[in-house]
């Protein structure tokens, strides 16, 4: 009788976000895949709204798959990703700094 082979799986990381003086540019997430396939990534927010759909065809092996997140402002999101019918969910919180300009007036119109 021969031995059972077992079928590989896509493996994918949490996402890690790329920032530049501060500011939140991107997220990417490493992806192993077995074979060549397409990805489907949809990015919801907390209400199920949706903020980005891609579709991204990756060779098979290590990738590294980025999303722009310009964007988005401060909040927790949802990366769903789909593979040969199956779903992954990510989590992805963005925490953005106030903008210092809105704070200097806010400060000015409380401290008259």
């Amino acid at each position: 009788m021969a031995a059972k082979t077992k079928k590989e799986e896509i493996k994918l990381s949490e996402f890690q976000l790329k920032q530049n003086q501060g500011q939140i540019l991107s997220a990417t997430m490493q992806c192993w895949l077995p074979e060549p396939a397409e990805l489907s990534l949809l990015l919801l927010d907390e209400k199920g709204r949706v903020y980005l759909r891609k579709n991204e065809l990756l060779p098979s092996g290590k990738n590294l798959l980025e999303i722009n997140l310009d964007n988005l402002g401060t909040g927790s999101y949802r990366a769903w990703i789909e593979w040969n019918g199956k779903n992954f969910i990510r989590p992805l919180t963005i925490v953005r700094p106030p903008d210092p300009s809105w704070f200097q007036r806010l400060k000015e119109m409380i401290f008259k």
